[in-house]
């Protein structure tokens, strides 16, 4: 890869992969610090989230840009769009993972649908052993993977454009939703 970085003859592209992979090792010791002591904690995911997948996503379409001869603008507009395809990929991955959801409780993965499923429900445990400790741990599951259905993957999303809308000033504008 970095031979092709550097037959790409642009002056950015090997610090942003440099960039780029700084982040994912920093967000690698993020989530290997989150399996030893598990926090649910939204801020922490997207952390890892932005650190591991949309920094890879970022910097694939930075190179793609730049390699294709893209103005700076265009490079930074596919920059963004990444970004949020990367969020999206990161979602859909963690929720595609529900059928393993004992065995990442058990290995102590925290996944930002998982925090936000059981937000507000500290009737639900948070660890494979906390789990285990109850009368009923397959019933126990359910209910969480309940609350990781279609339902709770809308309330992971809305609450992403609700964010971006919020960034960028675009609050009661044209996608606003009912809750």
């Amino acid at each position: 890869m970095v031979g092709w970085v550097r037959r790409a003859r642009h002056p950015r592209v090997l610090a942003e992969l440099t960039h780029a992979i700084r982040a994912m090792v920093e967000a690698e010791g993020l989530q290997q610090e989150q399996r030893r002591a598990p926090r649910f904690d939204e801020a922490r995911c997207l952390q890892i989230i932005e650190g591991k997948t949309v920094s890879l996503f970022r910097w694939c379409a930075l190179a793609g840009a730049r390699a294709a001869g893209a103005t700076e603008a265009h490079a930074q507009a596919l920059a963004g769009f990444a970004s949020h395809v990367g969020v999206a990929f990161q979602l859909a991955d963690d929720l595609e993972d529900l059928c393993r959801l004992e065995e990442d409780l058990a290995q102590g993965w925290v996944t930002l649908p998982l925090v936000l499923a059981l937000e507000g429900r500290p009737d639900l445990p948070r660890t494979a052993a906390a789990v285990l400790s109850t009368s009923a741990p397959a019933r126990v599951l359910e209910r969480i993977r309940l609350e990781l259905s279609a339902a709770a993957l809308e309330r992971v999303l809305l609450r992403r454009v609700d964010a971006e809308l919020r960034r960028r000033g675009e609050v009661g504008g044209r996608h606003q939703h009912a809750r």
